[in-house]
């Protein structure tokens, strides 16, 4: 049988923190006199200057870090919080986990609770 439809199957949502941070290249472009900043020039968000320049440059950072850690694997001392590799991991997943608890999710109460069905 075929059919001219188009059907996703096992994807999962992310959030745009997410994408920013692990997806592809990211590029700011002014877009009708608003800032945008873009995951492979494709996947684009609207954001404040500000915003958007913070966001490359932290994913700079991270990308910095993670080449440094293939080359001379250690690891991350978390109780260290003024290392630089301690205050870009700790920022990037404060980032991740605040977006995450304001985008509303329509799932049963007991999942979103964490429990299992």
């Amino acid at each position: 049988m075929r059919t001219s439809s188009i059907y996703l199957y096992d994807c999962t949502e992310v959030s745009p923190y997410c994408l920013l941070f692990f997806g592809g290249d990211i590029s700011i472009q002014k877009d009708n006199d608003q800032e945008t900043i873009a995951v492979d020039e494709w996947i684009v968000f609207q954001s404040p200057a500000r915003i958007a320049h913070l966001v490359k440059e932290l994913r700079k950072e991270l990308d910095t870090l993670l080449q440094e850690k293939i080359e001379s694997p250690h690891p991350v001392d978390w109780k260290d919080t003024k290392s630089r590799d301690c205050a870009v991991l700790s920022a990037i997943t404060d980032l991740i986990k605040t977006q995450e608890k304001a985008i509303p999710r329509n799932l049963p109460p007991r999942l979103q609770d964490g429990g299992c069905s």
